[in-house]
C-alpha cells in the first residue's frame, strides 16, 4: 500500500469520525472542513451555475475563496480562471497559487500565505493587487495590467523586477531587502512606499508620483532618482543623507529629512506648504533653506549658531531648541515673520 492509498483510508476514518467531508489541499497540507449537509458535490453544483467554459478557459461570476479554490482545483486545474469578481485567497497557508488565473475584474489579495512565487496568478486586475506578508523574493509574474493598488510589504524582496509598470494608486513595498529600485513602476498614480528597506540611492524608482512619497527608515546617501515634484509629502527621514542636492524642488504639503547627517539645506524645495523639519542633523545654519513654509518649521536639535537662511514666512511653529546657541524671540522675529510659537 502506497501512501496516497494510506492517506485515502485516514480521510474516510476521519469523515466517519466527524461526520464532515475532509479536502487535503495537496499544496499546503492543510485539511478544510465542510458540512456533510453541503458536500463538495453541492458546492460544484452551485459553483456550475456561475461558470462559462469557452475551451481552456473559464470565466466564473462570483467571488472565489477558499471553498472555490479547492473546487476549481479539482475539477478544472487544466483550465485558465477569469473571475468576474473579488479573489480572496488569503491566509490559507499556500505555497503557489493552485490555479491559473487570467483576468480579475475586482480585488485579488493571496496575502499572508507562504508564497515563493507569483507564478499562475492574474495578468490584469481592476482592483486592488495583494500579495503582501509573503515570503516573494521577486515581482515575477505580477499583473501586466492593474487599475488600482499594488501591495507587496512584508515579504523578502530582493529586487521590484517584475512590477507593473503603471499603476494607478498606491505602490507599497516597505518592509522587505530592497538595495535598489529597479524595475519600480515608472508611474504611480497615489502613495509611493518604499520605507524600512536597504535602500542607497531612489535610482530606478518612479518618476511620476500623485500623492506623496516617503522612503524614510532606509540607508539612503542621495535623493538622486527621487521625482522633482511630490503632490503631498515626501519623508526621507532616517537615513544617512549629507545632502539634499537631486532631490524634489516642489512639495506641495510636507517635507521631512529629520534625522540624517545634514551639513546643509541647499537643494531644499523653496516653497512647502505645510510641515517642515530638519530637526537631529547636522546644520550650522539654514542656508538653502525653504523661503516659505505653511504651517510649522523644525530646525531643533542641530549645531545652528546662525539663522542665515530662515524662511521669510512660517505660518506655524518654529522650534529652533537644543543648538549650538539659544536664540531669543526678538532674535528670531527679526529674521522671519512666524505666525505662531517660537520654541527655542
Amino acid at each position: 500500500m502506497n501512501n496516497s492509498q494510506k492517506l485515502q483510508i485516514l480521510i474516510e476514518k476521519l469523515e466517519s469520525i466527524s461526520n464532515k467531508l475532509i479536502i487535503l489541499s495537496e499544496d499546503e497540507n492543510v485539511i478544510n472542513k465542510v458540512n456533510k449537509k453541503e458536500d463538495i458535490s453541492e458546492l460544484k453544483r452551485k459553483l456550475d451555475l456561475l461558470i462559462t467554459i469557452d475551451k481552456n478557459e473559464i470565466i466564473f461570476k462570483g467571488i472565489l475563496g477558499s471553498q472555490e479554490l479547492n473546487i476549481f482545483k479539482t475539477y478544472y486545474k487544466k483550465y485558465t480562471i477569469n473571475v468576474e469578481g473579488d479573489v480572496y485567497i488569503k491566509s490559507l497557508n499556500l505555497k503557489r497559487i493552485p490555479i491559473n488565473f487570467g483576468y480579475v475584474k475586482g480585488n485579488f489579495d493571496c496575502s499572508d500565505n507562504q508564497l515563493l512565487t507569483l507564478k499562475n496568478g492574474p495578468i490584469a486586475v481592476s482592483g486592488i493587487y495583494n500579495c503582501s506578508h509573503n515570503r516573494l523574493e521577486s515581482l515575477e509574474y505580477s499583473p501586466k495590467k492593474l487599475n488600482s493598488s499594488f501591495l507587496c510589504m512584508y515579504n523578502s524582496l530582493l529586487t521590484l523586477k517584475g512590477c507593473t509598470n503603471i499603476i494607478p494608486g498606491v505602490l507599497n513595498c516597505s518592509f522587505n531587502e530592497l538595495s535598489s529600485l529597479e524595475g519600480c513602476a515608472s508611474s504611480i498614480g497615489k502613495d509611493f512606499y518604499c520605507h524600512h528597506n536597504k535602500l542607497k540611492s531612489l535610482s530606478g524608482g518612479p518618476q511620476q508620483v500623485g500623492m506623496s512619497y516617503e522612503c524614510h527608515n532606509n540607508s539612503l546617501l542621495s535623493l538622486t532618482g527621487s521625482p522633482s515634484e511630490i503632490n503631498t509629502d515626501f519623508n526621507c527621514s532616517y537615513n544617512q543623507l549629507t545632502s539634499l542636492k537631486n532631490g524634489p524642488q516642489k512639495v506641495r504639503i510636507d517635507f521631512n529629512c529629520s534625522y540624517n547627517k545634514l551639513t546643509s539645506l541647499i537643494g531644499c524645495p523653496q516653497n512647502i506648504g505645510d510641515f517642515f523639519d530638519c530637526s537631529n542633523n547636522q546644520l550650522i545654519n539654514l542656508k538653502g533653506g525653504p523661503t516659505y513654509v505653511g504651517n510649522y518649521y523644525s530646525c531643533a536639535k542641530n549645531n545652528i549658531n546662525s539663522l542665515e537662511g530662515i524662511s521669510k514666512k512660517i505660518n506655524g511653529d518654529f522650534w529652533c531648541n537644543d543648538n549650538s546657541k539659544v536664540f531669543s524671540k526678538e532674535e528670531v522675529k527679526l529674521k522671519s515673520a512666524i505666525s505662531g510659537k517660537i520654541i527655542s
